[in-house]
């Protein structure tokens, strides 16, 4: 099931469209609860309906509204019901029915497409499987298999003993020749089946059936729940999803990359023009150097400089770790003083939009192995965001605990928070999000592209808990046991 809600679906009439175009269905209002958004593709959504009285008749037209959560403003618009589903003893098979997208309202079609990456993203192999899957004993005859797959339009069945446990497929490719095929035909499954059996746990993620599937030799896999076969995953149809994911998050980047382009043009633009603007005062004789250096102009241009420079560090790091170039320069760190360095560096900074920025440590802290120049490089990044996206006022906390065999540093902050949608590009190069700084800071959209590579380098994980209007966590966890 997706991890996405349908918080409400709204149907009534539509009296700005004529009668004749579309019917449009009208039943009482349901709670939010009644429906929930199985699935989702470019052209519609299956959605789940477990109640017989509210599913809507096939060919009528619905308005709908999707949310990711409650402070999402959603996407509207009208589809049509193409197709009902009944309840079916499988739970993989929900009650529901098929909603072909007609129109957007308000030219929506864009944070559909949000929505729809989103979806894909958080598929599971449930999803993508057939639970209806030909399943057949060992003992049945080859000649009732091919029967059965012809009648269910398969190329292949699973082949299990009476308890559901697969034993190996037979496809068409396992029938033999015309020479000897008669006895063939006679004999049970079990001697012609392919037993060199892969499976797929049903807690697998999809990336993995694709790494398994994409070279071409396994068309399909077997889904397992709890040692008994529940469906089957066809190539065809992962290929299909993987393709459309990567083809949504090509055309995202590519959005977000020549955003930022023009964003550091711009921002490259300002500091150089006013640096020209210096030398031709100075040059022309209408400042002295003396009132020069004296006017404040030097530290002007020398930040703005310092802001190039990190501008361009930031675009030279992401290249060089795409290219595996960036080696890590190991050695025994205090976790702790390196994060007390960092917040006192940042103390100006935070005192100048009065924040409170703190960090707790309950318990004592084991050294890593690590490069102390990178680790900073990541929480400069990581308190600096919070900073960033915090209000005048606020508090931004850092938190240090060791779990297990793992150092754990969280950033806390209370700013506007992350919309939902916007989450898996988050730590993508140019993956800026919605939400902007408090106070107009600058911002690439490389700095968590940047640390998430970095953190992975040392061994790492890096993740984010969000919430919109209560705040943001960053967490990050270095390996103990490993790197010493």
């Amino acid at each position: 099931m997706l991890r996405l809600d349908l918080r409400e679906l709204r149907v009534g009439l539509d009296r700005q469209r004529s009668a004749a175009a579309m019917t449009i269905m009208t039943m009482p209002h349901q709670p939010a609860t009644t429906f929930r958004l199985a699935n989702i593709s470019r052209s519609g959504m299956f959605i789940e309906a477990d109640v017989a009285g509210v599913r809507p008749a096939e060919g009528s037209a619905l308005h709908f509204s999707l949310h990711l959560d409650e402070h999402d403003d959603g996407v509207t618009g009208v589809g049509l019901v193409r197709w009902v589903r009944e309840r079916s003893l499988s739970i993989y098979r929900p009650a529901g029915f098929g909603l072909q997208v007609l129109e957007f309202h308000e030219q929506a079609e864009r944070r559909y497409l949000e929505f729809l990456e989103a979806c894909l993203l958080n598929l599971k192999i449930t999803d993508l499987m057939d639970p209806n899957f030909p399943s057949v004993g060992p003992d049945v005859a080859v000649s009732d298999v091919l029967k059965l797959m012809t009648a269910r339009k398969s190329d292949c069945v699973v082949v299990a003993d009476g308890g559901g446990a697969p034993l190996g497929i037979f496809s068409t490719a396992d029938v033999p020749p015309l020479a000897g095929r008669l006895q063939v035909l006679k004999q049970g499954v079990g001697r012609h089946m392919n037993p060199a059996l892969l499976t797929l746990s049903v807690d697998s993620e999809t990336e993995d059936a694709y790494s398994i599937m994409r070279n071409g030799t396994l068309m399909h896999i077997p889904v397992i729940d709890d040692g008994v076969v529940i469906g089957m995953l066809a190539a065809r149809d992962l290929v299909r999803y993987w393709a459309e994911y990567m083809e949504l998050q090509s055309k995202r980047l590519a959005r977000n990359y020549e955003r930022a382009m023009s964003m550091i043009a711009h921002d490259l633009r300002t500091p150089i023009g006013l640096i020209q603007m210096t030398n031709v005062m100075l040059t022309s004789g209408e400042v002295t150097p003396a009132e020069y250096m004296s006017s404040g102009f030097a530290e002007v241009v020398d930040d703005r400089c310092s802001m190039m420079m990190g501008l361009i560090d930031d675009i030279l790091d992401v290249q060089r770790i795409k290219a595996g170039l960036v080696r890590l320069n190991r050695d025994h760190v205090d976790t702790e003083e390196l994060v007390r360095k960092i917040i006192r560096a940042f103390m100006p900074a935070a005192n100048a939009k009065r924040i409170n920025l703190g960090l707790k440590i309950p318990s004592a802290v084991p050294k890593i192995k690590a490069d102390p120049l990178r680790l900073e490089q990541v929480f400069n990044n990581l308190i600096s965001n919070a900073l960033k996206f915090s209000y005048e006022g606020a508090s931004v906390e850092v938190i240090i605990v060791t779990r297990h065999s793992q150092v754990e540093i969280s950033v806390v902050d209370h700013g506007p928070g992350i919309a939902a949608h916007e989450l898996s590009g988050l730590f993508q190069e140019y993956g800026n999000v919605s939400t902007q700084p408090t106070k107009g800071e600058k911002r690439t959209g490389l700095g968590l592209a940047i640390a998430k590579r970095l953190v992975e380098a040392h061994g790492g994980t890096i993740s984010v808990q969000t919430k919109q209007g209560v705040g943001t966590t960053f967490t990050v966890l270095l390996p103990i046991d490993a790197l010493q």
